[in-house]
Parts: structure tokens; sequence; C-alpha cells
């Protein structure tokens, strides 16, 4: 009702304009007088309209308050039934497992491992993808979206949604204690791998676990290549000669040797041994060799390209001569390689590492070469406390994460740090 009256104000106030148009005697005041601008008497159809609109306001409000109170119970009573229909929609209807086909492989896998911390690794798996609330079609979306998921249960899940069919794979076996197992000699098993360059304890006791190694020869007989890093494949083939320490005057040979090659090369460059043979001492485990020319420098990067191709050459013509034997590290271009060398047929192999450093940072690298390992930490105690400094391998950093180039000596390093000049063979442990 009272949206069907307001409606009609429209009509009305379009009739009153009409009218006004036809006769404009019966809008135009009977008797106005203008005081101030206001008139004083209103026209007939003006009080008409006037009534009008008032009967109308009272009509709304009255209705208005019916209309609220009707919506209001309306309210309350949709309400209470779409509650109502959520709890029976909770009751009747379970939820959604889009992946469960997937998460069942994940779960069969686990048990078929022996080692609780796969199995724990596939059932996280395999619970997230249960949780995930929209269809998994790869391995690789499996690997984004989910947590748990990596590439290799990406890979497993992969299999089953191309074959229909659980992967067949190697799983883990127990963990067994390997503390106390020992060779026949009463050496322990764990020791006697760790002696191998490269070879940590866990890596040692993976090669126990996995493959049953008692001895030296049962890595060599047992383990797989790809099992062993670089240097720990070296260190198993060379390992009696990598026990042997190296007297000091092999090293003087080595560092003949070294200088030739290099002075062959470019007569420029610069040589020095660093580690335990720069600080003096009767024995080394290795030999550390740093070279340096004034055309390589730091910046710009183009120069390093120079020290990369000296490094090569000098490489070239050790392998010539017959002393280099095994490449561990060698890239060609690289300032930095290592591998493993000896003097002659009758000689130990021992374990070589060369470094073309740029010539503003010769004396730093040497300088952490040179150690001892107690010496520098030392130093780098004093560092902290200089405001923050860092001594990093290759060059010293202020707190901002800036280089420090204004030092060019390790005499101004130890003014700098405000400590004593120590020659190298007074920095041992």
């Amino acid at each position: 009702m009272l949206l069907h009256r307001l409606a009609s104000l429209p009509r009305l106030y379009s009739v009153s304009l009409r009218l006004q148009a036809r006769d404009p005697a019966v809008w135009a005041p009977a008797n106005v007088a203008f005081r101030g601008g206001v008139a004083t008497e209103c026209t007939r159809g003006r009080r008409v309209i006037t009534s009008s609109l008032r009967a109308l306001n009272a009509e709304g409000a009255a209705n208005t308050a019916e209309v609220s109170k009707v919506e209001k119970d309306r309210d309350g009573e949709n309400v209470k039934s779409a509650e109502s229909a959520a709890e029976k929609e909770g009751e009747e209807r379970p939820e959604i497992k889009y992946n469960d086909d997937l998460a069942n492989v994940l779960y069969t896998l686990a048990k078929r491992s022996n080692d609780k911390y796969e199995i724990g690794a596939y059932k996280r798996a395999a619970s997230e993808l249960e949780r995930y609330p929209r269809r998994i079609t790869s391995g690789l979306m499996a690997s984004m979206v989910v947590p748990g998921v990596g590439k290799t249960y990406a890979e497993h899940i992969d299999h089953f949604i191309n074959t229909g069919t659980i992967p067949d794979v190697k799983m883990k076996k127990a963990k067994r204690r390997v503390s106390k197992k020992t060779e026949p000699d009463g050496e322990n098993i764990v020791d006697t791998l760790t002696q191998i360059v490269g070879m940590g304890e866990k890596g040692a006791r993976k090669l126990i676990e996995f493959y049953n190694v008692q001895s030296i020869d049962d890595v060599i007989t047992r383990v797989p290549a790809n099992e062993l890093n670089r240097w720990q494949f070296a260190g198993v083939k060379f390992f009696e000669d990598f026990k042997q320490m190296i007297d000091r005057a092999e090293m003087e040979a080595w560092e003949v040797k070294i200088r030739d090659a290099a002075n062959a090369v470019d007569p420029a460059i610069e040589v020095d041994i660093a580690d335990s043979y720069r600080r003096g001492a009767p024995m080394s485990k290795k030999i550390i060799v740093h070279m340096a020319h004034k055309d390589v420098h730091s910046t710009p990067r183009d120069s390093w390209k120079r020290g990369g191709a000296m490094l090569e050459k000098i490489r070239e013509r050790l392998v010539a001569d017959g002393l280099f034997v095994h490449d561990v590290t060698h890239t060609p271009g690289q300032t930095d390689y290592s591998g493993v060398c000896r003097l002659d047929e009758t000689s130990h192999h021992r374990r070589i590492f060369l470094h073309v450093n740029p010539y503003d940072l010769h004396w730093y690298r040497l300088f952490m070469d040179t150690g001892s390992g107690r010496f520098i930490r030392r130093m780098r105690a004093a560092a902290d406390r200089k405001a923050g400094y860092s001594l990093r391998k290759d060059f010293i950093e202020d707190r901002r994460g800036n280089y420090v180039t204004h030092l060019k000596s390790e005499e101004e390093l130890f003014e700098f740090l405000g400590e004593e000049y120590l020659p190298p063979n007074a920095r041992d442990e």
C-alpha cells in the first residue's frame, strides 16, 4: 500500500503542472503580499498537495514500522532454517577427499619401509595429500602445492597417475648401531673410515649401514663409485699414501718444481707455498700453493680470465712432466685447482692445491692459508672487536658488508687490528 501511494506522487505532481498550464488563475495566489520576499498566502493547489504529502508521510511511517517487523520476523525464521539446514547438511554430506588414491600410494610405500624416518616422511606427505582441497593432476603440481612432497615423491605420484600401479621402490633398511663394530685388530671401523680424505663420521656410518663396510678394502669392492665424492674417491685410491706426512725436504723440492713451471709460463708470476710449510714446520700434510701476477686484479673481472689461463698452462706443464697424476677439481679457465701429485715413481702420492690470486689480494689469501687454525681464530676475534670487521676466506669485510681495500700487507693488517705483528714461524698452535 505504501509503495503504491508513493508511486502516485510523480503522477500527482505531473497533473498539477498540467492544471497550472491550462488555468493559471487556479494556481495563482488570490491575495498575495510579499514582505521580505516571503509569500503570505499559498495557493489552493499547493495546500492540497501539502495535505496529501502529510497524509502519505503518516501512513508511510506506520507501514514502514509494520514492514520492518515483518522482515525481522522473516529474517529470524530464515536464520533458524539455514542453521537447521546446515546441521542437516553436515550430518548427511561427508568431507570430500580428492586425492585418496594418491595418498594411498605413499601410505603403501611407508608400509614397505623399515626405516622409521622414511616411514614418517611418507605418512606426513600422504596426510597432506588427503587434506589438499583440489585434485592433484601431476607430480609436479604436488611438489609445488603439497607440503612434504619433493622430487622423489612427485615421481612416485607421476608413476601412479600414468600407469595406475604403485612404483617398485628400493626402501631403506632399518638403521643399526655400528659404534661397537670393530676390525680384527680392535680398531673402530668408523674411526678407520674417517681417516679417508673427505670422509666424515656421517658418511662412514652410511657406508657401514648400507654396504656393510668393515674395512678400507670393502669400500673399494662394495661401494659404487657414485656414492663417493671426488676427494673421497681419491682418498680411498691413495689411502696409504695420504696417511704419510711430507717432510720439509720434499716440500722444498715441490716448491722448486712449481716455481720452474710458473716461470716457464711467465717469469713475473709470484709463487708462495702456504700452510705449515710457510710456518717453518718440519712436516706437512698437503701442498697449498698461492700464485699472483701484476696483470691479474680483483677488478675488473675480465682480468681474472688471464689468471685462469695462467693456471691452466702451469698445470699442463706439470702433467707433461709426470708430476700431476690425478685431477680432483679441475675446470679450464678457473683460478683454483686440486689434485694428486708425486715427485717420481718411488714417491708417495700427495694432495696439492693451486690458486692464482688477484694481485691486490695475494698477501691476504696467503695469510689466511698460512694458519694456524688457532691463530686465525684469534685474529678473527680481534677483527670482530674492531667495530665488527670480518676476516673472510678471500677478503676483509666491514659490518656493512663492504670490502676493506686500503690494507696492503700482513703488517698493515696487524696494525689495523691493534695486534702485535707475528712472523709466520710464530703463528703455530
